[in-house]
C-alpha cells in the first residue's frame, strides 16, 4: 500500500470551525491537575485567543522559555 505524506498550511480552528493560517495558529494545551488524564489541546486563530484571554479573570501566567540562549558558550 502506497502512503502520501500531506503536508498542512491551514489548521481549522476548534471554536469557530474556520481554517486559519498555520503562521497565525495558537495551540492552547490543557492538562488536569492530578496528571492521570490525558492532555486537552485546542488550536485557535490569532483573534480568538485575544477573546479568550480577556474572558479570563487573571492574567495568564508567562512560562519561560528553558535551555541556552542562542550564541551562548560552553564554559
Amino acid at each position: 500500500m502506497a502512503r502520501k505524506t500531506i503536508t498542512r498550511e491551514e489548521v481549522k480552528s476548534n471554536l469557530s470551525g474556520e481554517d486559519v493560517a498555520e503562521a497565525e495558529a495558537w495551540t492552547v494545551l490543557l492538562s488536569p491537575p492530578d496528571g492521570r488524564s490525558s492532555k486537552k489541546e485546542i488550536d485557535l486563530s490569532s483573534g480568538e485567543v485575544a477573546a479568550f484571554l480577556k474572558r479570563l479573570v487573571l492574567p495568564p501566567k508567562e512560562i519561560k522559555r528553558r535551555g541556552r540562549k542562542p550564541g551562548s558558550k560552553n564554559k
